[in-house]
């Protein structure tokens, strides 16, 4: 090749190469700015994630605490007005509790001296009631010596672990944790503790739904210690601690140099060349309540000692995986890598919109009945409280109704609780209709309701009232099992007259429905 051939032949070698290059580093660029901008993004995600994990778990502590409260208000009713501690009612309703809620292991009461009183346990047929020479004295356990000291209203929730029996592992193995509560009455009495032992792996269970799914991430928890209390990666590390048998290596053990920041700062991300490790961290004994937003336990609110690390963590060979992922989407498949982006943006929206309906759902169950939409027991209390208050100050007449349906078993034998549950919501809604909106309605449980009726007139008015309801409730109702008829026993008192607290008045208005019922069984 002559040197004018070879001179024309040079600018489009070189601009050919020049470009070349250029496109190749601004690829390089690119895709490095992808990687990082992807990473970025995965953090974002793995933090509301961790946000929503966290409070899946604080609301499985607070329901498990509520129900302790629940269960120690009825124990603590009994031994202030029975003479026995063994009343026969009371068994039958523990062991109800106790079959339906099926995430208790045990229900137990131990009185003062850590004697069991009262033990049922959870079998795969239902609650069960122990005997009495099968109880034992637990006085020397850990769970009645940390909480049978407790003030009134505090609680001890225990470390997780393996439940033991006879001082050995059972098997299957069963992550527990122990919710005990001291049954304080008048006078300062101490009735002994109440105790739950809490199934532990149905929250464990769950969690993995509560995290995102992002393939690349290792998904733990820890205790205070750092030892595995749950792992999405490898099943052998959680409770391994309860082995002695095994060696004992703990999260710092694996990784010290996150450990140290992660075990140091209660909530944060960090860097290092293992990886990048998101996680915050929950202390049970702070957890807030739906109904109070009070913590658990006020004397337990400054122990840090007692906590668990969630930690979500991408490994150095997994960063690799996405370094290599933005390259070849870069030069190959560059519409995929905006597209991916785009995606990761729905998912956090999308994580978001759950966790906010998912609390929304949480607090609308935490005071509405979920069959017929009206409001439950704990909140009807709480706004007849407020409204008695009202009634007091402006020395206005109040009544509480206290409702039965007449006839209603009958009607879940022959036709099926299908029908049963309609029945409830068409009597709701009737009852809802003829109220004011100044008037209260609840459902205390099966076919009970109760009516908080705000400035009653007159007798006469109120028994206009009564008749209006019984009315309405003997008007057949249509179901796909054909025309229903019921009707209801009502009993009520007033507002200052037979009582001046909620409770006193629905228990006067109780007691009224039962002899207007005994009544119309004799006639």
């Amino acid at each position: 090749m002559n040197n004018k051939m070879r001179w024309r032949f040079k600018p489009f070698l070189y601009s050919f190469l020049g470009i070349c290059t250029f496109t190749v580093l601004l690829l390089v660029f690119y895709a490095q700015a992808a990687y990082k901008r992807q990473v970025e993004e995965i953090i974002m995600t793995e933090k509301a994630s961790k946000i929503v994990a966290k409070e899946y778990i604080h609301d499985s502590l607070a329901h498990v605490y509520s129900d302790l409260v629940y269960i120690h208000d009825i124990l603590l009713d009994d031994f202030e007005n029975s003479s026995t501690t063994k009343n026969s009612m009371l068994l039958k309703n523990l062991v109800s509790f106790s079959s339906r809620k099926a995430i208790y292991d045990q229900i137990r009461y131990l009185d003062a001296e850590g004697e069991e009183i009262i033990r049922i346990n959870n079998t795969p047929q239902g609650g069960v009631i122990v005997e009495e020479n099968l109880l034992q004295n637990k006085a020397h356990r850990y769970y009645f010596t940390n909480s049978i000291n407790l003030e009134k209203g505090n609680i001890y929730i225990s470390p997780m672990d393996l439940n033991m029996e006879n001082k050995r592992l059972e098997v299957p193995y069963k992550p527990m944790l122990r919710f005990a509560l001291p049954l304080i009455g008048s006078e300062d009495k101490r009735y002994g503790i109440i105790i739950f032992n809490y199934l532990a792996n149905d929250l464990l269970v769950n969690l993995p739904k509560h995290h995102s799914q992002n393939s690349y991430c290792c998904r733990v928890l820890l205790n205070e210690e750092g030892f595995w209390l749950y792992s999405s990666v490898n099943h052998r590390l959680p409770f391994r601690f309860m082995f002695p048998e095994m060696e004992q290596i703990t999260f710092l053990d694996h990784y010290p140099q996150a450990g140290k920041t992660i075990y140091s700062v209660d909530e944060g991300v960090v860097v290092t060349d293992r990886g990048i490790f998101i996680w915050n961290t929950i202390y049970p004994e702070q957890v807030t309540t739906e109904f109070s937003r009070e913590p658990l336990s006020e004397s337990s609110s400054d122990n840090t000692e007692y906590f668990w690390k969630n930690i979500n963590m991408m490994d150095r060979s997994y960063l690799k995986e996405i370094r290599k992922g933005s390259y070849e989407n870069t030069f190959r498949f560059l519409p995929l890598i905006v597209l991916g982006i785009l995606l990761i943006s729905l998912l956090i929206n999308y994580l978001v919109s759950k966790n906010y309906h998912y609390k929304e759902h949480i607090e609308h169950l935490a005071h509405y009945d979920s069959l017929t939409g009206i409001n439950n027991r704990v909140f009807f209390l709480d706004l007849a409280k407020k409204t008695l208050e009202i009634s007091s100050r402006k020395k206005e007449r109040s009544a509480v109704l206290f409702l039965d349906l007449d006839g209603f078993k009958p009607i879940n034998d022959n036709y099926g609780h299908e029908t049963g549950d309609y029945v409830l919501k068409i009597v709701a809604q009737r009852l809802s209709n003829r109220l004011r909106q100044s008037d209260l309605l609840g459902r205390f449980g099966g076919d009970e309701f109760v009516i908080l009726l705000f400035d009653v007139k007159s007798k006469e008015n109120l028994k206009e009232v009564l008749s209006q309801i019984e009315r309405e409730l003997e008007k057949d109702i249509e179901s796909q099992s054909g025309h229903v008829q019921i009707s209801g026993s009502i009993g009520y008192a007033l507002f200052p007259e037979n009582g001046e607290s909620v409770e006193e008045l629905i228990d006067y208005a109780d007691r009224d429905m039962f002899k207007k019922k005994h009544m119309r069984k004799g006639s």
